[in-house]
């Protein structure tokens, strides 16, 4: 018989616990592999905006986690664009604000665009237009927030207690802008209170003769962005940050990966020690029929094979079930209005590879210790037990 039907008949031979282990072990995966694939895509889809808008630095004040929490003075921009080799740079403002949606609220990326910067060539208008200089208490919003409000344009949304009008909805290529909302900047500082600042500014150096001189050039503004000295009331120290290195720092991607890792690696742990009972129990039921193959001439080495065969197969059907079931949870959380801004309801493929490499290891770490059990047995001993 060959060696891979055994492997088959003696994981059929307890079908109710070996369907309910690879419940288990799906679920551990599903977690892993939904949670680091929403942290990883955001992750992907913020490094994706700037590169798609060649933006070389994230100029931020010191010392704050991230961009939400930065104050800047927007006149700083006339100094940065001054400089020698920067092409552009264009100021912003980001707030996470209360949007009113049915009887309740629901937050909202909110974007405040410079006046000069209505119309990103990238971004597909699908209704209505683009902002306009002329306009007053008028937002357009991404195709998803659309949907989630049930706004058209011509309608109202209210925003932080006030009505604004839509005059657009756009599609983005990236997933938390088809969730977000824009307004002309100077409506979002004043709806803010925040006149005259913006959250940061991104930066686009000019281009050398080739890829090195443009990463010289960076590093030279990079630095002279840092040295400005930060005088007069309001004014901090700044923060020049190659759009990579921004994205590897910002605060809630950090976060977002280090709590999708510990509750992963928490589901991990109960999936490994599931197997590890699975397999002990097998090998504890069969041992007169493992002394009949020592017996009959199975090397140890055979037996251990035999013992983490099993346990890899279960592990691994596990993480079949677990990608297919992550797939169908993140697909449905990507239609929920409170998160649709958020996730795009796509698995990120390194972490699928992932997840196989962590549920091989599982199923090596649950079927270890039972496997080198089952060959220490003697034949002599293991037909006489009861």
């Amino acid at each position: 018989m060959h060696f891979s039907i055994v492997l088959l008949r003696n994981l059929t031979r307890r079908p109710t616990r070996t369907f309910l282990t690879m419940i288990g072990i799906s679920l551990a995966i599903a977690a892993m592999v939904s949670l680091r694939s929403v942290s990883q895509r955001f992750r992907e889809a913020t490094q994706e905006a700037f590169q798609r808008r060649n933006v070389d630095l994230v100029v931020m004040a010191e010392g704050v986690p991230d961009q939400l929490n930065s104050d800047l003075d927007e006149k700083i921009g006339e100094q940065i664009l001054a400089m020698e080799g920067v092409e552009k740079v264009s100021g912003g403002m980001v707030e996470l604000s209360d949007v009113k949606r049915g009887n309740g609220n629901i937050n909202v990326m909110v974007q405040g665009w410079p006046n000069n910067e209505f119309d990103f060539p990238e971004l597909k208008l699908l209704e209505g237009r683009w902002l306009q200089l002329h306009d007053e208490k008028q937002v357009m919003l991404g195709m998803n927030l659309a949907k989630n409000l049930k706004k058209k344009v011509g309608e109202f949304v209210k925003v932080m207690g006030e009505n604004f009008e839509v005059i657009g909805v756009y599609q983005s290529f990236v997933v938390f802008e088809n969730g977000s909302m824009v307004m002309p900047l100077h409506q979002l500082q004043q709806l803010s209170g925040r006149k005259g600042k913006v959250t940061g500014f991104s930066v686009v150096c000019q281009n050398g003769n080739s890829s090195i001189e443009h990463a010289k050039n960076i590093e030279r503004v990079r630095k002279s962005i840092e040295n400005l000295k930060p005088t007069g009331k309001g004014r901090t120290a700044l923060s020049a940050m190659p759009t990579r290195e921004y994205v590897d720092n910002a605060l809630y991607l950090r976060m977002s990966n280090a709590v999708s890792w510990m509750i992963s690696l928490i589901a991990i742990v109960i999936g490994t020690i599931g197997m590890l009972n699975t397999m002990m129990m097998s090998v504890l039921e069969r041992v007169k029929e493992i002394g009949i193959l020592r017996a009959v001439g199975w090397t140890k080495r055979r037996i251990i094979r035999m013992i983490l065969g099993e346990s890899i197969c279960l592990s691994l059907g596990g993480a079949i079930l677990g990608i297919l079931l992550a797939f169908t949870t993140t697909f449905a959380l990507s239609k929920l209005p409170m998160v649709s801004g958020f996730i795009d309801g796509e698995l990120s493929m390194m972490v699928v590879i992932e997840s196989l490499i962590v549920t091989f290891i599982m199923g090596l770490l649950g079927g270890l210790l039972p496997a080198f059990r089952a060959s220490r047995l003697e034949p002599t001993e293991a037909l006489r037990h009861e």
